[in-house]
């Protein structure tokens, strides 16, 4: 049973290591360019519970839904529910380097 249970603790380092997210094995050249509307905002919520203020818009992280896929970005700007977007993002991680209205 012990002999199990490291091979599952080792089996699951890599996901851990990364916390999920592919940004380790993504570059720039792996982004997308897409077009769409912005169908929500939403504020990103600390491991701890802690809120970031979406309506000061300070920049600690914000998600927005566009075509109903989740993305992640540092700040939105001054686009809000509807705006038509280009947005170039990473495909695995969902991250937005670059958005732009239309």
């Amino acid at each position: 049973i012990m002999i199990i249970m490291i091979g599952l603790i080792f089996a699951n380092i890599p996901p851990l290591a990364r916390g999920g997210i592919y940004l380790l094995f993504e570059k720039e050249e792996d982004a997308i360019v897409f077009m769409g509307e912005i169908e929500d905002i939403f504020e990103i919520t600390s491991f701890g519970g802690m809120r970031y203020d979406v309506e000061q818009n300070h920049g600690y992280g914000e998600g927005v839904v566009i075509n109903s896929n989740k993305y992640y970005l540092m700040t939105y700007g001054n686009y809000k529910k509807g705006d038509m977007v280009s947005i170039k993002v990473l495909p695995k991680s969902k991250l937005i380097l670059e958005i732009e209205g239309l």
